[in-house]
């Protein structure tokens, strides 16, 4: 519950910073050659963290489970390392192709916003080592259980970022965004690395163990290279349409990421380390994980309701200046409801994957992956030629359900069964519950509460009576939640 509140406070630091840039340099060509700059290191990163969390963990948290913790350091000084040597080779590549890199990534950039990207691009090259290196860094404390630095050093590092804009950008303009970055990252690996500086050795041992977490993490990055892939799609043709194409899609993949990220935090880090506990327990290990895609569900469908009845009145009010307009807000609602099958398949498979990897099976979500991003650029370029634009955010949904439903269908194959009708009923029912708790406050908000103070106060009402609804229902995840939260307001009281 803390781990979720935290969560829920780091995505709110980064949704206001969100608003606060678009509201300070516009939805327009400005934000798209920030975003665009940043396309390889996206992807670079985002391949390999996923790979880290999910591979290394388990291996280290077995290593710590068994108090070998010199095996602990030496793997993890080891895969430190080698990351380490890699991403400067990249970066040092990076740095010495950027023109001919960008050209191919962003063949509808020329002129003055070309040059500006490459100078961003060129800056950012080293930044992926920072942040690769902050990912081993978290894994560590996940194995040690220190959820909360992983969750409060990043949040303090967005408010680092959010306050060097706010009082740079009148002097540095766009140039605040990409220093910004660079002061926020360094401060998160600075934090998250002190407590283990004196553990730290430059060597990489060639041993088991590491041979071990090589064949886990690279299958895994080379898998999620196709998942990333499906950045580089998107901006590969959005460079090409209306200047701020590439940011509209940015805010409407960034809002439906934030909350997916948020319940993976909250939900996905714990069984991430639960379930490599239960590794040769079966029964057990069904038993939580089917109460985990039932909280997982709970917090979808809640946030789903909302996004589909108040995402657009939330947008409207917060677009304060001329630059962020009308029509910048209907689109960017409109793509956050395309992408609103990710946000289904991506909170699912964020569980389902970590029962793979509490298996060690990771080469069935690495081949599954790698089938399902051929399968979705294919879609996504057939779609973009068929509908235009609206086809990029609409086949990465398409792509994320069926990926998610082909991973849950291998493991009622290869692990055990999964009650698939137990959970479409449930999620059934939770969506008609959300319909009925949305019902009188979108009306009072309509009717009488059309102000800033209203959409919050209408929000919160429909928050509450989901809740109310749910635990009428005897919803278990509800009634869990509520007592969990009883207990912790009664032990002031029984102290006193």
């Amino acid at each position: 519950m803390v781990i979720s509140l935290l969560s829920l406070i780091q995505t709110s630091l980064s949704f206001a910073f969100q608003i606060m840039i678009a509201n300070i340099f516009g939805i327009g060509s400005d934000l798209d050659v920030f975003f665009a700059s940043n396309t390889l290191n996206v992807v670079l990163v985002g391949v390999s963290l996923s790979a880290i969390n999910f591979a290394l963990t388990p291996l280290l948290v077995k290593h710590y489970k068994a108090s070998e913790f010199r095996k602990l350091r030496e793997l993890s000084n080891s895969v430190f390392n080698s990351f380490l040597v890699i991403f400067l080779l990249i970066s040092v590549l990076q740095l010495l192709l950027a023109k001919t890199l960008v050209g191919w990534l962003l063949p509808g950039f020329s002129g003055e916003q070309k040059v500006l990207t490459v100078f961003f691009f060129k800056f950012q090259a080293f930044l992926s080592v920072i942040v690769v290196l902050t990912g081993v860094l978290t894994a560590l404390h996940y194995t040690l259980k220190r959820y909360y630095r992983t969750i409060l050093v990043p949040a303090l590092s967005q408010l680092v970022y959010l306050g060097f804009v706010f009082w740079g950008h009148s002097q540095l303009g766009l140039y605040s965004l990409v220093y910004g970055l660079a002061i926020s990252q360094v401060f998160t690996f600075v934090l998250l690395g002190i407590s283990f500086l004196r553990h730290y050795r430059p060597k990489i041992l060639f041993n088991q163990e590491f041979g071990d977490a090589v064949r886990k993490i690279y299958p895994l990055m080379l898998a999620g290279a196709f998942g990333r892939s499906n950045l580089i799609i998107d901006r590969f043709f959005a460079s090409a349409l209306e200047g701020g194409s590439i940011t509209i899609l940015q805010y409407g993949n960034k809002i439906i990421e934030m909350i997916s990220g948020f319940l993976n935090r909250g939900v996905s880090i714990v069984t991430l380390r639960s379930f490599s506990m239960m590794e040769h327990d079966n029964a057990r290990l069904k038993n939580e994980s089917f109460i985990a895609y039932k909280a997982i569900l709970f917090f979808v469908i809640l946030f789903l309701v909302g996004i589909i009845f108040f995402l657009r009145d939330f947008l409207g009010m917060v677009a304060l200046t001329k630059q962020f307009t009308s029509k910048d807000v209907l689109e960017i609602y409109l793509v956050a409801l395309s992408l609103l099958g990710v946000l289904i398949g991506g909170s699912l498979s964020g569980v389902v994957v970590n029962v793979f990897y509490s298996k060690g099976l990771t080469s069935i979500v690495s081949k599954v992956d790698a089938v399902a991003q051929v399968f979705g650029i294919g879609l996504k370029i057939a779609m973009f030629y068929v509908i235009g634009f609206w086809g990029l955010p609409l086949a990465f949904s398409i792509q994320s359900l069926g990926m998610t439903l082909i991973l849950l269908l291998l493991l009622h194959k290869n692990v055990y069964s999964v009650e698939f009708m137990a959970l479409i009923k449930y999620a059934a029912k939770l969506m008609l519950l959300g319909l009925l708790a949305v019902t009188l406050p979108k009306l009072l908000f309509v009717l009488y509460l059309e102000s800033f103070a209203g959409l919050i106060l209408a929000g919160g009402l429909f928050f509450l009576l989901f809740f109310a609804v749910t635990y009428v229902d005897k919803n278990e995840i509800c009634r869990a939640i509520v007592s969990r939260l009883y207990a912790r307001l009664s032990e002031p009281a029984k102290a006193i």
